[in-house]
């Protein structure tokens, strides 16, 4: 399955510099906010909600 959002420059810019100091992918840092990591995103989650 694949999910495509669109989110604003902002957030996607700081989602990539997260996911570069966690050494992740985009798509790993994403799904750990989303599973309630130390950065929980409420904001994600009601994106995908």
């Amino acid at each position: 399955m694949r999910m495509v959002l669109e989110v604003e420059n902002e957030l996607y810019q700081l989602l990539q510099i997260a996911a570069q100091l966690n050494q992740l992918s985009l798509e790993d840092e994403c799904l750990r906010r989303l599973d309630g990591g130390q950065r929980r995103s409420r904001y994600l989650q009601a994106l995908v909600a």
